[in-house]
């Protein structure tokens, strides 16, 4: 564990799962349609094989580049679960905040 700042605590590694067409989380089944995701709820950053293979064809996106950029942006929800950013965003959609829109609480989080 490593240290991420006073008021935030200890950091802890999320784990990393490689999958191709399926992969069982704590929130149930996803398939590869789904692409990269995280999962809060087991903090594991789950990472579709089959999803750097259609940037490369589909795309032309390819190389360690691309798999490092989609990882920290996965890694970057991990955090966002850790301080406490996905809780608040939560709770600000069940009380009815904006929810449309390039300023809605979704994309600021996702940005």
């Amino acid at each position: 564990m490593r240290f991420i700042g006073r008021a935030a605590g200890q950091y802890k590694d999320p784990t990393l799962v490689r999958f191709r067409r399926r992969v069982a989380s704590a929130r149930g089944l996803a398939f590869s349609t789904s692409g990269p995701f995280y999962c809060p709820a087991d903090q594991r950053v789950c990472l579709d094989l089959d999803f750097f293979r259609e940037m490369s064809r589909r795309f032309k996106a390819s190389g360690d580049f691309v798999q490092a950029y989609v990882i920290a942006h996965e890694v970057g929800h991990h955090v966002q679960t850790l301080l406490g950013v996905s809780a608040k965003t939560q709770a600000a959609r069940q009380q009815g905040q904006k929810m449309e829109g390039d300023g809605s609480l979704p994309v600021r989080q996702e940005l």
